[in-house]
């Protein structure tokens, strides 16, 4: 049930996904209104809830349980908060909980590269390229309280000795967004990622 779930879901957020002001006038917008209370408690009761499977559907194929349903259950996500970008903060920090995000270094290895994946691509909706300074600073300031658990996170991926989860944590200095998060908080999280990548081996 769990697998067909964000399938069918995304059919219907999809169908609400779009503000009728956007639809009517034929323009594109570049931010959507904000949810319905009960679109945010599908996001936050349904949805997120189900990335809490933490076990693998074959030890030697290493293929996470969530990998089963995890793509459709991304685009449905992406599909709700395109619809307002304020809440990538909030849901990528509850991607970040303990009740989701595997223990320890030596965790569930697929499902954390997964959950890398998903953070990755929905920072990406923050878009700021086509905004103006105003929305570029509100957007990022909403990100904020949830940069510095972020970033913890990666740099716990980046040092590493496992190298799928270093890779995967390496790239998301290829999104532009993250980009211009780390450059607005350098102060609290440079640091951090500085250490990270200039561990030693062994050290």
């Amino acid at each position: 049930a769990a697998r067909r779930l964000p399938t069918v879901l995304h059919r219907i957020v999809s169908g609400f996904s779009r503000p009728p002001s956007a639809a009517s006038s034929g323009r594109k917008s570049t931010k959507s209104t904000a949810l319905r209370p009960a679109h945010e408690r599908l996001l936050f009761d349904v949805l997120v809830p189900l990335h809490r499977p933490d076990g693998l559907v074959l030890w030697r194929d290493q293929t996470a349980v969530l990998g089963l349903y995890h793509e459709s259950l991304v685009r449905c996500l992406g599909a709700l908060i395109s619809m307002d970008r304020g809440l990538v903060g909030p849901v990528v920090g509850a991607l970040l909980r303990p009740d989701v995000w595997p223990a320890g270094e030596g965790g569930n290895t697929p499902k954390v590269v997964l959950l890398l994946h998903e953070v990755d691509t929905l920072i990406g909706l923050l878009d700021l390229g086509d905004d103006g300074e105003k929305e570029k600073e509100q957007t990022l300031e909403s990100f904020g309280p949830h940069l510095l658990p972020l970033t913890s996170r990666l740099c716990s991926c980046i040092s590493s000795d496992n190298s799928r989860t270093s890779e995967r944590a390496l790239q998301f200095f290829r999104n532009g967004s993250f980009a211009a998060l780390v450059r607005r908080h350098l102060g609290s999280v440079g640091h951090l990622l500085l250490r990270a990548l200039c561990r030693r081996p062994g050290g």
